[in-house]
């Protein structure tokens, strides 16, 4: 990885499923670690990686704590979970705030 990696990352709140298949199949071709987080319900069995995998290029993987991130690849964060990335990928969840579909672009935005 780089020293300086190039990255993405994008929030969008539970309607903004076809603006991010849009945005993410336009950067598609792009050299860069992709992080996503939507407000979803903890509630609900997701299917965010298999709707974006239909339009993009690149790999989707749910995010999981302590992982490397790689050029090339999106992560989206699980329902409920935040997304904080350091050196490695660190989903984790925060049941003290709130507004708990909001946590996760809260927290990938600071």
């Amino acid at each position: 990885m780089n020293a300086h990696p190039d990255i993405v990352a994008i929030g969008a709140s539970s309607g903004g499923i076809e603006a991010l298949q849009s945005l993410l199949a336009a950067i598609s071709d792009l050299d860069a670690i992709v992080l996503v987080v939507l407000h979803r319900p903890a509630n609900r069995t997701s299917f965010l990686r298999e709707i974006l995998m239909r339009e993009l290029r690149m790999p989707v993987v749910i995010a999981r704590h302590g992982e490397l991130l790689h050029h090339g690849v999106c992560y989206i964060a699980e329902p409920s979970q935040h997304l904080m990335v350091g050196l490695v990928c660190v989903p984790t969840c925060c049941p003290t705030i709130a507004t708990p579909r909001a946590i996760s672009i809260s927290c990938l935005s600071r």
